[in-house]
């Protein structure tokens, strides 16, 4: 997994003396850059990949509304 990340606008701190960088510029494909909603000058990246953890969270996810809409629909027609 590789990104390539340029990073642009160096601003330096004046009480330290240390510089940051006010804007980062990256290219891959695993990424995808995404403008925030609420404020739009905000961007954040994306993984366009899912990993084991990410399947096991949404297979128990899954799992968990079915058991759950079934459990309603059954109570809903065959009260005790």
């Amino acid at each position: 997994m590789e990104l390539n990340c340029i990073f642009e606008i160096p601003l330096q701190e004046a009480t330290t003396g240390d510089f940051e960088f006010s804007q980062m510029n990256c290219s891959s494909s695993l990424f995808e850059l995404t403008q925030n909603v609420a404020s739009p000058t905000k961007e954040f990246y994306i993984q366009k990949t899912l990993n084991y953890g990410d399947i096991l969270i949404l297979w128990f996810l899954t799992l968990f509304s079915i058991l759950i809409i079934t459990k309603g629909i059954f109570g809903f027609f065959w009260k005790k």
